[in-house]
């Protein structure tokens, strides 16, 4: 088949709005053909893949698969937890529903102290990038890399890879079958109207409750915008805030500890450059581990976002991440879980329904082997942020501390101009007048 497109402005709206047509040529008769706005991602095909590791026996000894709940048209959310069970029971067998709560579990850490990483994805159906990026994410977790064990072995994976499955099945680009955008529900979700969205708010605020949250990670697609880019929280606007007076958030597992605690675990990490970065951070003597430091500063929420562009330079576009709580986003994933559960690295990946504008992708469309290669890129950042190595955490805070200090020039020579006096050449005329006036004013007087 063939096509060709054109797109004119309407003229009905002060707004300008765009149309497109295009004409289909079908050589074959009584052929069977499908149009999809993107490289398509369907469920039946998440639970193909699903099965395809499943039918590995070492990955699926890696990850447990099991229903978090049904929707309202009857369709299975899968829920995954990917981790290193180490010597508790299969992760296949019927006892294993509650591994990731093991302590018996081998690895570096037990699994009941390990943090959470809860990632989702597909809460609007028709952005199937994200599942390509959830694709290439849990293909690496499940993976034999030095990375991957590493992971398995220091964190517990929550997945929902398709969060709206109703609307993924019907075709739907945007909402449920009760017609609703769920990414603007998460604030009060209905168990009726929302029961996927209303399942995972159960599910996470337990675990929030039981160790702490490290990363919470809700995945997009972005029709206008290029590259990938994350959308964070700014906790400069306190509305998350510690339980106690002498708690400090913990940057590695993205909790709360208490101050003493923090000061003995930052004595353990060595590291170069402490003592100019303590000087830039505000941190207090001793305390050697820049997450530790990071964990005192207002911008920490956009270190991983920069470890991310660091790891990915020809994918993720770190100038696009945004960190402001608009009031129309506030029922959104990252906000919600951000401030009710004060899990402070809670972000929105956006991915390019395009491309990239950037780089050596620049004006190529993203194939699907791009956007697993985000997925991976990702997982690469977590082990980053968990590695004992700090050079990756101590690089990225110092780029965001030149981004910051130099935004903060530039907003200080705006306002200095602003403020500067401007004298203004008085006009001819209204000079003339106000001598007339006085002169007849004096003329009065000497009468």
């Amino acid at each position: 088949s063939s096509s060709s497109s054109s797109s004119s402005p309407s003229s009905s709206s002060p707004d300008t709005f765009y149309t497109l047509s295009m004409s289909m040529k079908f050589p074959h008769t009584e052929d069977y053909v499908r149009l999809a706005y993107f490289y398509p991602f369907t469920y039946s095909y998440n639970r193909a893949f699903l099965r395809s590791i499943q039918s590995n026996k070492r990955a699926s000894s890696y990850m447990y698969r099991q229903s978090l709940c049904r929707t309202r048209g009857n369709n299975v959310v899968e829920l995954l937890t990917i981790t290193d069970f180490g010597s508790s029971s299969p992760a296949g067998s019927s006892s294993s529903s509650n591994n990731s709560n093991n302590c018996s579990g081998g690895g570096e850490i037990a699994i009941c102290s390990r943090p959470i990483v809860f990632l989702s994805s597909r809460v609007h159906p028709g952005e199937a990038n994200s599942s390509w990026v959830m694709k290439g994410i849990i293909q690496f977790l499940t993976g034999e890399s030095k990375e991957a064990r590493f992971l398995r072995q220091n964190a517990v994976f929550k997945i929902v890879p398709i969060l709206n499955p109703d609307g993924v099945i019907n075709g739907n680009y945007r909402c449920n079958l009760s017609g609703v955008d769920l990414n603007r529900h998460w604030e009060n979700p209905c168990p009726i109207k929302h029961p996927t969205i209303f399942a995972v708010k159960q599910l996470l605020s337990a675990l929030a409750r039981q160790r702490p949250v490290m990363l919470y990670c809700d995945f997009h697609g972005h029709s206008v915008m290029k590259n990938f880019c994350l959308y964070g929280c700014n906790d400069s606007e306190a509305q998350i805030k510690p339980l106690r007076e002498d708690e400090v958030p913990d940057v590695k597992t993205g909790g709360f500890i208490g101050k003493k605690e923090a000061m003995e675990a930052a004595a353990n990490f060595p590291g170069s450059g402490e003592h100019q970065l303590q000087q830039q951070m505000g941190s207090s003597p001793g305390s050697s581990d820049p997450l530790f430091m990071a964990s005192q500063w207002k911008a920490r929420e956009q270190i991983f976002p920069m470890m991310l562009s660091n790891r990915a330079p020809d994918l993720f576009q770190f100038s696009d991440c945004k960190f402001s709580v608009l009031k129309r986003k506030k029922g959104s994933a990252r906000v919600v879980f951000w401030r009710e559960l004060r899990i402070w690295n809670s972000y929105t990946m956006e991915a390019s329904f395009c491309g990239s504008n950037m780089g050596p992708l620049k004006g190529q469309h993203y194939t699907t082997r791009d956007f697993e290669r985000m997925g991976k890129a990702f997982c690469q950042t977590i082990y980053d942020w968990l590695s004992p190595d700090r050079s990756s955490v101590y690089r990225a805070i110092q780029e965001v501390t030149k981004r910051i200090l130099a935004a903060e020039r530039e907003r200080a020579r705006k306002k200095k101009s602003k403020s500067a006096v401007v004298r203004v050449p008085t006009n001819r005329r209204s000079s003339q007048l106000r001598r007339q006036s006085s002169r007849k004013l004096q003329a009065r007087g000497s009468t």
